[in-house]
């Protein structure tokens, strides 16, 4: 079985193209905390991510440089020619991405232009004539 589950943050903004006529395709790398070494310091992975689709979408509209995600995925391997030399090279293809924290958080917002839409902490107005009544359809 080929799964990955990972948690990190985006390492900076995912890059978008479409392939073909329709398909969206995005390209990020995930910072994830890794093991601490003999020193006892902290180490960090970079992953590099490929989504394809809705998911894609997903990561271009709402995530960006330090966002909270948790990818799962299948690893992918594959190889090139560069220079005449054979390289090996693997990275995450996401089959689900869920957003998490903010990029806010920690102070990883370093002059990113794009913002992630807050759900209101208002509470609901329950005379309001135009209140949606059927709470219990909320996703949570």
């Amino acid at each position: 079985m080929n799964k990955v589950c990972l948690i990190g943050r985006m390492a900076r903004d995912p890059q978008l193209n479409t392939v073909g006529q329709d398909k969206i395709k995005a390209r990020f790398t995930l910072a994830v905390d890794g093991f601490r070494n003999a020193q006892a310091e902290k180490q960090v992975d970079f992953i590099p991510v490929v989504a394809w689709g809705k998911q894609a979408e997903l990561v271009g509209k709402y995530a960006n440089k330090g966002k909270q995600i948790a990818v799962c995925g299948r690893l992918n391997a594959y190889s090139y020619d560069k220079d005449g030399q054979k390289q090996y090279t693997m990275d995450v293809v996401a089959e689900s991405i869920d957003l998490l924290g903010s990029a806010n958080e920690n102070g990883n917002n370093q002059g990113t232009s794009k913002a992630t839409p807050k759900p209101s902490t208002q509470p609901r107005d329950k005379t309001s004539p135009d209140e949606d009544e059927e709470e219990d359809d909320l996703p949570f």
